[in-house]
């Protein structure tokens, strides 16, 4: 798929802004999954799929609250979506992904994206059974 239709697929989601509600790195680094609120009642969940390189850094090092991610609630996550852009990879058949969440900063060399849109009803996040 050509990377313009790529990057207009992404942008269709209105994401900026928007709050990052998880991001997660699956099946040994081959999927990388991002949960970016839409509205009241509904969700987009960003795939980048046949993952060949993730690397990210957070503020882990300077977190405000030395609280861990996994003990905080949704208000005191604090990632929000700035920019999502795709680029063509020096290594052919793949994509660059260029993620800025901050905190959060990554880049991921994938072949394929894939977005859905979900009830939050359909999503189990982490920090539902953690309270302020």
């Amino acid at each position: 798929m050509k990377i313009s239709t790529l990057q207009e697929q992404i942008n269709q989601m209105d994401y900026w802004d928007s709050q990052i509600l998880d991001f997660s790195i699956n099946y040994f680094g081959d999927e990388v999954s991002i949960a970016i609120e839409n509205d009241d009642e509904t969700d987009y969940v960003l795939k980048l799929l046949t993952c060949y390189s993730v690397s990210y850094e957070n503020d882990a090092r300077n977190r405000w609250n030395n609280l861990d991610v996994r003990n905080m609630s949704r208000e005191q996550l604090g990632y929000f979506a700035h920019d999502i852009s795709v680029k063509e990879s020096s290594i052919e058949n793949f994509i660059e992904i260029d993620l800025q969440l901050p905190s959060l900063f990554a880049k991921v060399t994938c072949k394929n994206i894939e977005i859905t849109k979900i009830e939050h009803a359909d999503k189990n996040y982490f920090w539902n059974n953690n309270t302020k």
